[in-house]
């Protein structure tokens, strides 16, 4: 938007761009209150915002979500990357983003990253989707349960930067 990030604070905490709170405190704003928050100034951005040009990294480990910010960032900083620690999380967030990208833990408290695969492949967009499954579980039965179900890459942590770039250039649609 060509503003600073005080600007959008001072914006946000004036009422004139709708936002919530994270129990952390920063702040998130939809896309869509963007979206009508930008129709209404003179300028507008060209739309879509963000053409499946991010990547959703679904993990309970915080070191892990943290670490594959990192990464992204280090190999392309304007890459969106957004997080979930649950597969609750992750679906609100695939819903509202659709992602081209899914990094995928595949063992997590509640619903388990299988399941979490079939239920993505029923959402809008999701079989667009790539989902790339991190997991530092040993064997080869999961890495052959998860081809078998269309999972497109298998990656075993500790990651690196360039297994990373790697999905990076083969899923992200180029902007």
């Amino acid at each position: 938007m060509g503003v600073t990030r005080t600007t959008v604070s001072r914006w946000i905490d004036g009422d004139a761009l709708r936002a919530h709170r994270t129990p952390g405190g920063h702040r998130r704003v939809l896309r869509d209150d963007l979206v009508a928050f930008c129709r209404a100034r003179p300028a507008p951005p060209r739309e879509p915002l963000w053409p499946r040009h991010c990547v959703l990294v679904v993990d309970d480990q915080e070191v892990i979500r943290s670490a594959m910010v990192k990464l992204i960032n280090l190999l392309d900083p304007v890459i969106p990357v957004l997080l979930a620690e649950d597969a609750i999380e992750a679906g609100e967030l695939f819903a509202r983003y659709q992602p081209a990208i899914v990094f995928l833990d595949l063992v997590m408290p509640g619903q388990t990253g299988f399941a979490f695969h079939q239920r993505l492949r029923e959402m809008d967009g999701g079989e667009d989707a790539a989902v790339v499954v991190i997991t530092g579980a040993p064997g080869d039965s999961m890495e052959m349960r998860a081809r078998g179900m269309g999972i497109q890459r298998f990656l075993r942590k500790p990651l690196t930067s360039a297994a990373i770039a790697l999905i990076l250039e083969e899923f992200l649609p180029e902007v």
